[in-house]
């Protein structure tokens, strides 16, 4: 399990770094990036072409080491449902579990507009 979550963490953080580079990409990742206030209702704008740009390919390698589909699909929906929590606009601070988990604090900085902080934090989890 452990396994699991660490190689689709791996593999989301190239997903979404590439999502932010690569227009094609993008495209379908901008909708998300598009909300003019961080809230739980950023969380949900994706785009409906999603299926279509081939983000999937980025996951391909874990099945080809041998984890079953079904098991990266759960894993992604759980990291996705993580993700529905760091846009909650709340000032919540996790103490420790900072140093080595994303949290809203630090997706806030992903969504911001300076050059200093653009384009950082490419994590899920």
């Amino acid at each position: 399990m452990a396994f699991a979550v660490s190689g689709v963490e791996f593999f989301y953080y190239w997903f979404h770094l590439a999502s932010h580079r690569i227009r094609w990409l993008w495209a379908t990742h901008a909708v998300h990036h598009s909300a003019t206030r961080f809230n739980l209702s950023a969380a949900v704008r994706l785009g409906w072409t999603g299926q279509l740009t081939g983000g999937f390919l980025f996951f391909l390698p874990l099945a080809w080491i041998g984890f079953h589909p079904a098991a990266i699909a759960l894993m992604l929906a759980l990291g996705l449902l993580y993700q529905f929590f760091l846009h909650t606009a709340f000032p919540i601070h996790l103490g420790p579990l900072e140093w080595v988990l994303n949290t809203p604090r630090h997706h806030r900085v992903h969504h911001a507009c300076n050059e200093a902080c653009l384009d950082t934090n490419y994590g899920s989890t």
